[in-house]
């Protein structure tokens, strides 16, 4: 039986920080209330002074938008793709390092906002990246100008680049980038092709007992979505983008031809999305790769 109390309010700008230093405070008023000597005296009015120093500077950055200027600074640290040509720039992955305590508030926010986007049903039914009960994994007051002043330097080794400055796009490292991007990239297809979008990778399907049909159809759905990243700054890559056509019947069709920014896309027998696909869907690929 509850005492018919409403729960205290949660501050939104209450972190772990905030918690630790009143944790801190209690533990040394408690020693002082059971041995009041000047050294506990002394013990318990700093780490008081303390935690009021880290729960206004957590209120200040939340109620007044004003940011440390090392939390939009990021350094990123290429790590080379396995199995790919270290000479190439284009085989590494950008790792950028940021901020501890930057990421502690970014969680915050995003704990909320991804409530709100959920309950208000602002994500597309086709994405299941970095969403609960989807994969294994009130909204935020995020001034616009956290995302936008954005710096980041590139070290190797012991070397470090020049400041760049990132004009468009989310922030490379921060938490709440994930959602920013799956929220913009929230596109429908047309009714008769269906699709997957697992954060940025992207697959379309259609079926039917006629290939003519299926090519235009998902002709129909590539120029749908080509025009949209056209328009949204974003660009799909023809050289990560193939064909797969699934039937049970050998011989009985011919490779289907689909175009994409001009070019006809490859077909291939094995994909990777969220595993390996073949094109007979024995799954045996997968489960050698597994082994």
């Amino acid at each position: 039986m509850t005492q018919g109390k409403l729960p205290k309010s949660p501050k939104p700008w209450w972190n772990h920080d905030c918690s630790r230093a009143e944790k801190q405070k209690k533990r040394a008023w408690g020693i002082f209330r059971r041995y009041p000597t000047e050294a506990n005296l002394i013990e318990f009015k700093r780490a008081r002074s303390q935690a009021r120093r880290i729960r206004r500077e957590s209120q200040r950055i939340w109620n007044e938008k004003v940011f440390p200027t090392s939390w939009q600074r990021a350094i990123v640290i290429p790590i080379a793709k396995p199995g790919k040509d270290p000479q190439d720039a284009g085989n590494y992955r950008p790792i950028a390092l940021t901020s501890c305590l930057c990421k502690l508030m970014e969680r915050m926010v995003n704990a909320r906002l991804v409530y709100c986007l959920e309950e208000n049903g602002a994500f597309s039914p086709f994405q299941s990246g970095f969403r609960h009960h989807r994969q294994h994994l009130a909204s935020g007051n995020l001034h616009p100008i956290f995302l936008k002043t954005r710096v980041f330097q590139v070290r190797v080794g012991s070397t470090l680049s020049r400041d760049f400055y990132q004009l468009e796009g989310v922030p490379q490292g921060s938490v709440l980038s994930v959602v920013l991007f799956i929220l913009k990239i929230n596109e429908q297809l047309p009714p008769a092709v269906k699709g997957t979008l697992f954060v940025d990778d992207f697959q379309i399907s259609c079926a039917s007992t006629n290939m003519s049909t299926v090519e235009r159809q998902l002709q129909i759905a590539i120029r749908k979505i080509t025009d949209w990243t056209n328009n949204n700054g974003f660009v799909i890559s023809n050289q990560k983008t193939i064909c797969m056509y699934f039937c049970r019947k050998r011989g009985l069709h011919l490779d289907p031809e689909i175009i994409l920014n001009g070019v006809a896309l490859p077909v291939r027998s094995e994909a990777k999305f969220l595993g390996i696909f073949d094109s007979k869907l024995t799954f045996l690929p997968h489960v050698q790769h597994l082994r």
